[in-house]
């Protein structure tokens, strides 16, 4: 009986050992890189301001700043790991496919909601992403528009950007107005 406990349980973890998801080597790597993404958040045509808490998190955060700064410190916010949704949950904020919510530290909480659309119109909650910020800032459109599973959005490599965006259909969303930020950075 005691064999075959022992048996089980080996096969158990052997089972569970192939199939979990392994970030090593897979970027942003911990305790190695440091990337930084200029963001912002666009509400039904207004930027909105920069989320103003600064909690650490897995190492993906900000210093209220409107920049992200991705240098993981734990596998939560490494490798595939890395995603804007770890950066708003460290920020207090929380993003789902189709709401919002940010700013309760600062005591002005927001929501973003498709339910509640744009001046009575429909909108869509969405991210915009630039692989490369000076690109977006020169007027290139985004690398992606993700409309589905937005908090996986994952960062891929140094000087993004990002805009979440709650917009009609058919409008244009633009580059972070916080790009220029990039530029003095201050924790490199």
């Amino acid at each position: 009986m005691v064999v075959g406990i022992v048996l089980i349980g080996a096969v158990s973890v052997g089972y569970v050992a192939t199939q979990r998801e392994s970030n090593v080597g897979i970027r942003p790597i911990q305790g190695v890189d440091h990337w930084h993404a200029a963001y912002s958040i666009y509400n039904c045509g207004q930027f909105a301001p920069v989320i103003q808490d600064a909690e650490h998190g897995a190492g993906v955060h900000s210093h209220q700043d409107g920049i992200v700064h991705v240098h993981p410190s734990s596998p939560q916010g490494s490798g595939t790991n890395a995603t804007i949704g770890v950066f708003f949950e460290a920020a207090s904020a929380e993003l789902g496919d189709d709401t919002f919510n940010f700013g309760a530290t600062d005591g002005n909480p927001t929501t973003l909601s498709e339910e509640a659309g744009c001046n009575g119109e429909p909108a869509t909650l969405q991210v915009a992403f630039w692989d490369n910020a000076l690109a977006a800032q020169q007027g290139d459109p985004p690398d992606r528009i993700v409309t589905e599973d937005l908090a996986n959005v994952r960062f891929m490599g140094d000087i993004g950007a990002f805009t979440v965006a709650l917009v009609p259909e058919g409008t244009e969303i633009p580059p972070p107005e916080t790009i220029d930020n990039l530029a003095t950075l201050s924790d490199i």
